[in-house]
């Protein structure tokens, strides 16, 4: 899927109208997977692109529907380089007509996939970007399932010095971000003052994000 130089545009066109019509009956286990990981850089059939990943979620798949076994960092990472326009489509913010996909992401979002994609992200720094710039424009669903249902994410990233992942979070979510605490009842910024691997500029982020005090 992007690689068009010995192919006319009827038989590219051709190719992404029948995969969705492929992946829907059976031998097809994985087709999100599968279209998103054969995906390259392609401009010229960009349009295409798109709608193949709107069919593919009309069919019901969302990004975690995929055995964990089978689930790759690589794959998140993919939706984040290629084209960040995608994340629009993949996790969109809230609205009464994408209530019922949102809420199919939501079911499937568990732990091990979340952690999963984190680390898809966190392994390339142009990723980190397309993250902190596309979840930071306002309050979103799926950072607040994070800090609510795996809070755990968040104090790894407070490890990990992943400052541009924990930029959104701390943006919009300040209150519950303050009342996060670990399994030794501390607080995120007391997580990080006591951690030797979270760095001073790390601290400083929490410190300057967060009500006095807290």
């Amino acid at each position: 899927m992007g690689e068009i130089n010995y192919h006319t545009p009827e038989q590219i066109k051709c190719c992404y109208d029948i995969f969705p019509l492929l992946v829907s009956g059976p031998g097809f286990v994985y087709p999100y997977h599968m279209f998103i990981g054969s995906l390259k850089y392609a401009p010229e059939v960009t349009t295409l692109q798109e709608n193949t990943i709107l069919r593919i979620i009309a069919l019901g798949w969302t990004p975690f529907s995929v055995d964990i076994e089978y689930l790759n960092p690589g794959i998140f990472n993919n939706i984040f380089k290629i084209n960040p326009k995608w994340l629009s489509l993949l996790f969109p913010y809230e609205h009464e007509q994408l209530k019922y996909y949102i809420d199919a992401v939501k079911r499937e979002a568990n732990a091990a996939a979340v952690k999963i994609m984190i680390n898809g992200v966190t392994s390339d720094n142009k990723a980190r970007k397309v993250f902190r710039n596309f979840f930071s424009q306002k309050p979103h669903w799926f950072l607040k399932l994070i800090i609510t249902e795996i809070p755990e994410i968040v104090f790894n990233l407070v490890q990990r010095n992943e400052r541009d992942i924990l930029i959104p979070f701390l943006k919009h979510f300040k209150r519950e971000i303050a009342s996060l605490r670990d399994e030794n009842k501390r607080s995120l910024l007391e997580f990080a003052i006591s951690s030797k691997r979270v760095v001073d500029n790390t601290v400083q982020l929490i410190q300057q994000a967060l009500p006095a005090g807290k």
